[in-house]
């Protein structure tokens, strides 16, 4: 922990950390604004699939306005800058650029990172920082998500950190290789041109706030709103029993094989410190291995959403939890291991497990307010396809579908998941808009909507996620890959909710003309696509149909209120079918509403079917999950060795627990190694 600042107590002194920690929050919007104004890319310009942030001169994390996830790669990435130049190795004008997961800590190679060092007099005094998606680097298939490559030297182009601008002046030698190892060098160099910019334009704002003050000052100030940070944290945190809580997961599919993936986690909650413990199977020779900076900043999302809502993210919430991981894992990978989707799986699925972690401690909290805040996982997967092709004018375009991030968010013990709120990890990340993809690739929308029945089922249901419907449109075709998880492995509920729905894609052949409004798009009679796959071809006359997937639920489906289950129903959220089989509703015929008699004997007669059903012993029903989740209208990949396991009370029928256990001969889980992260 470095050295904290003397005590802060006088109003004044408060008012300047607040006016210089706002100050560096003015500068991280203006970076993120100068990105957006130049880049031309829709998954900045729409998407805003980028972040800024601000560190100290040591390291120490300033500022993070958005997308907490990032602040792993970002510290990485600062740390290997400072181990590999040092100061005195960097000067005023110097911008570094690099891409490579195994040693910037880049999400993935498509993940450009820019790091300006700020100097004062010839000190450092801090850093700018962004990362954003490039549209292609090169590799194996356009896009990024390397299906198909056994290790990284496979995936992409990697650039360790370079000196991309030296004293002012453009390495032109690094431009013409980067310009080399892309499909879309226009885009690709505009968008670097634009962070260059924002850095820059930081940086200038940052030496200018520090001169003002003086840099041993600036320090000083900045370490004492680090530190209050921390100690609210810790007040925080003070609301949580001491103790100890673990979960089991699987990832799934690794582009070669339909495998599962063991996961471990573990929360210890001791006197106002968390220390999580991560391990999990070998890592793999798929793109779905996560890296050490990817687990981290993923973890600290969860926190920050979960726990830290208030509360600003820089330093200090570092201050208050430990993570250690067993290294070589698929949660914890080192080189050669691919891992161009290890945010999307690995690191994802590492995010899930801190939330259920968190769900649980929070639940049994002496705070009221955390209890209320505990929720369900998020729809745990951002179900990428992308595809590729010139179009009728002979333009090569590379489209990557982002409207995964309309997944739903996992429902709580006082309100619903809401309804396409995206993933845990991805807070201010976007949907492009239909008519901006319509207008920048060859592909026509048919709709994106909400996925009935897609939410987890609850006594407060999981969000829903969307479903989408396109198809080639001024190309004659398109080839692509697939890359979801969440495909035979969803989320799960809590408190006796039921898991959300998973990940179905599909291409429908020969549609022949538009359908009209998409009525004939039957997306039950298309071919079924697994969660990774390479050389998917669309014609002209092929749509593709992905529904994406929803939150896990919270409490017994029994106990929802039915007027908001006869909601649902008019709003398009849950079927008639649902509303009656899972949430024991019974719908008026010609009116809207329920009859509310009809509905009180539905409900105790599948509370006694439950029982009826349940093995005596332990009062649980076993099923398979894929089954189930199907007369709740969820999709879900049919896997045999994945069961769901529903635990009832034995006098009321309740559920009180519901989850789902893997059988298989996959590799278990490593030893947890002990290697400390953070």
């Amino acid at each position: 922990m470095p050295p904290r600042s003397e005590p802060v107590s006088p109003a004044a002194d408060l008012v300047t950390e607040e006016v210089v920690r706002m100050a560096i929050r003015q500068i991280t919007t203006e970076m993120a604004s100068v990105l957006f104004r130049i880049s031309g890319s829709p998954v900045i310009t729409e998407a805003e699939d980028y972040t800024v942030l601000i560190f100290g001169a040591r390291g120490d994390l300033l500022d993070c306005p958005r997308s907490p996830a990032y602040t792993g790669p970002a510290a990485t990435a600062v740390k290997t800058l400072l181990a590999e130049f040092g100061e005195g190795r960097f000067t005023d004008g110097d911008v570094f650029l690099g891409n490579d997961p195994h040693s910037t800590g880049a999400m993935h190679a498509n993940d450009f990172q820019v790091i300006t060092p700020v100097l004062l007099e010839e000190r450092c005094v801090g850093f700018c920082y962004l990362h954003a998606h490039m549209l292609d680097v090169a590799g194996i298939v356009p896009g990024g998500w390397g299906v198909g490559a056994t290790d990284c030297y496979g995936e992409a182009f990697r650039m360790p950190l370079v000196k991309y601008i030296e004293a002012g002046q453009v390495n032109e030698a690094v431009r013409r290789i980067i310009a080399k190892n892309t499909r879309l060098p226009a885009a690709m160099l505009n968008d670097i041109q634009g962070m260059v910019a924002a850095a820059t334009a930081g940086a200038s704002q940052l030496r200018d706030l520090v001169a003002r003050y003086g840099a041993e000052r600036f320090e000083a100030i900045t370490e004492a709103f680090i530190e209050r940070t921390a100690q609210a944290a810790r007040k925080r945190l003070a609301g949580l029993s001491d103790g100890v809580y673990e979960v089991t997961d699987w990832m799934e599919h690794n582009g070669h094989t339909s495998a599962l993936f063991e996961v471990r986690a573990k929360l210890t909650v001791r006197q106002g410190h968390l220390h999580f413990e991560f391990t999990g199977a070998p890592q793999t020779n798929g793109l779905i291995n996560a890296t050490e900076s990817g687990l981290l900043g993923f973890v600290t999302s969860a926190l920050a959403m979960m726990l830290f809502w208030d509360l600003p993210v820089n330093e200090g919430l570092r201050r208050v939890f430990t993570v250690s991981a067993a290294r070589g894992s698929v949660l914890c990978s080192v080189e050669p291991a691919p891992v161009s989707s290890g945010h999307m799986d690995g690191a994802e699925k590492a995010l899930t497990c801190t939330a259920r972690l968190l769900a649980q401690a929070m639940s049994a909290a002496s705070a009221p307010e955390l209890r209320e805040r505990a929720c369900a996982p998020y729809g745990a997967s951002v179900s990428i396809c992308v595809f590729a092709g010139p179009d009728e004018s002979g333009a090569y375009k590379v489209f990557a579908d982002m409207s995964a991030l309309g997944c739903g968010c996992g429902g709580s013990p006082v309100a619903d998941g809401m309804d396409a709120g995206g993933p845990q990890a991805a807070s201010l990340v976007r949907i492009p808009d239909v008519e901006s993809y319509e207008e920048a690739y060859p592909v026509l929308y048919l709709y994106r909507r909400l996925a009935k029945d897609s939410g987890g089922a609850g006594e407060h249901r999981g969000g829903a996620g969307l479903e989408a419907a396109w198809m080639p449109w001024g190309a004659k075709e398109l080839v692509g890959i697939t890359n979801a998880a969440a495909w035979q492995i969803p989320v799960p509920g809590a408190q006796g909710g039921y898991p959300g729905g998973a990940t179905e894609q599909r291409r429908i052949g020969d549609a022949g003309p538009v359908p009209e409004i998409a009525k004939e798009v039957e997306p039950a009679r298309g071919e079924s696509i697994e969660a990774k796959a390479k050389d998917v071809a669309l014609s002209q006359d092929d749509i593709w149909y992905m529904r994406y997937p929803g939150g896990g639920g919270w409490g017994d489906p029994l106990e929802r209120d039915p007027a908001l289950v006869e909601r649902d129903v008019r709003i398009g959220t849950v079927s008639e079918e649902a509303a009656g089989a899972i949430y024991g509703v019974v719908l008026r015929d010609a009116a809207p509403g329920y009859e509310p008699e009809s509905t009180r004997h539905k409900r105790s007669a599948i509370r006694e079917a439950r029982l009826t059903s349940a093995r005596d012993t332990d009062h649980t029903r076993d099923s398979r999950l894929a089954d189930t989740l199907a007369r709740h209208g969820a999709y879900v990949a049919p896997r045999d060795e994945v069961r769901l396991m529903e635990t009832f009370d034995p006098r009321t029928g309740r559920t009180l627990n519901v989850g789902y256990t893997v059988k298989t001969d996959a590799p278990t889980a490593l030893p947890p190694a002990g290697h400390r992260i953070l």
